[in-house]
């Protein structure tokens, strides 16, 4: 019998390659809805989507189904939360972590500051690992679910205190956690210091190669209720970190297309503008292979991302930057124009 058809002796869930902290405290939340707070390791498995063998009984986290896909709702959490009819009153703390985490998806206010575990999650990804990738992505997930249990630990006995912290996922803020929830765990705090470390020594190292990356297109579009025009560029780079540098190095540029070896694209936009046209052109074009991330600080739209793998576009480079700017307009404050 295969790997794929063979009975599951435990639970499976399914989730995306690489986790958000959306998408990890969506996880830990199911597993508590399947399992109450008595839970061992040995009773689920994890499954990641571009997996072979996902038995087909296993428990969706945002990868079949995802939310910001089909009903309006704001985080994978909030979905699991719903459909589990979980409150504070059968989980204290989850409505406090479902707006924030709606918040952070639109802003990812809970990613800034100083030594954020939610932006630490997507560090640990990117860094240079000595584990094979399941492994590696496992011990991440085992390492930080660690850190959702001490939130909702804390709720349980402070909920008014952790109500107040204007970050519960600053590691100030997790220390404090772990002492409102009666924890000492210098291990783990040791751990996650040593973690912070490598991912900041790698974002230098990034900063850095991203600096000498020249642009492989500059185009321009045009300028909303003004005759201007605005330089946009296009690379062509497999990290998405080095991406993101450059597009911190590069804050003047209107729109940032972004590719990869495969032929997977991501299109950036600078401040508050409207994706919806340009999607929509691209989606006539190519259904089911274009997704908008409708941030309001900054939207996106994605040929697949880190965590949800599709088939790279086959419309051809000089096309796609015709339809961009056939297709969307740059809004510039009325002062800048």
């Amino acid at each position: 019998m295969s790997a794929a058809t063979a009975v599951s002796t435990v639970v499976s869930f399914l989730v995306p390659k690489t986790l958000t902290w959306d998408k990890l405290c969506a996880l830990w939340c199911a597993i508590y809805v399947k399992f109450g707070p008595e839970v061992s390791s040995d009773d689920y498995r994890i499954c990641f989507e571009d997996e072979d063998g996902v038995p087909k009984d296993a428990i969706d986290v945002d990868v079949r189904s995802p939310y910001n896909r089909i009903e309006d709702l704001g985080s994978a959490t909030e979905r699991v939360a719903r459909d589990a009819g979980l409150t504070n009153e059968n989980l204290p703390g989850i409505e406090l972590l479902v707006h924030l985490l709606e918040v952070n998806n639109r802003t990812g206010c809970l990613k800034d500051g100083n030594r954020s575990i939610v932006d630490l999650i997507r560090g640990l990804y990117e860094v240079p690992r000595n584990l094979p990738p399941r492994e590696y992505r496992i011990w991440v997930v085992t390492l930080l679910m660690q850190c959702v249990e001490t939130y909702f630990d804390a709720c349980a006995k402070a909920l008014n205190q952790v109500e107040a912290m204007e970050n519960p996922f600053s590691m100030t803020s997790f220390e404090r956690m772990l002492e409102l929830a009666g924890v000492s765990d210098e291990e783990l705090i040791d751990v996650l210091d040593d973690q912070f470390k490598k991912v900041k020594r790698h974002r230098q190292a990034v900063f850095e190669k991203a600096g000498k990356i020249r642009p492989n297109r500059i185009f321009f579009v045009g300028v909303v209720e003004s005759g201007k025009t605005m330089a946009c560029h296009l690379i062509v780079t497999d990290d998405v970190e080095v991406a993101r540098a450059y597009w911190k190095q590069n804050r003047r540029v209107g729109v940032l297309v972004i590719r990869n070896r495969k032929g997977n694209v991501t299109i950036q936009c600078n401040g508050p503008q409207s994706f919806e046209k340009l999607q929509g052109a691209l989606v006539a074009r190519e259904p089911n292979l274009w997704f908008l991330d409708q941030r309001p600080s900054s939207p996106q739209i994605h040929n697949g991302s880190a965590s949800r793998a599709v088939a790279p576009t086959r419309i051809r480079e000089s096309e796609l930057l015709d339809l961009i700017q056939q297709n969307y307009k740059h809004w510039l404050p009325e002062s800048q124009r």
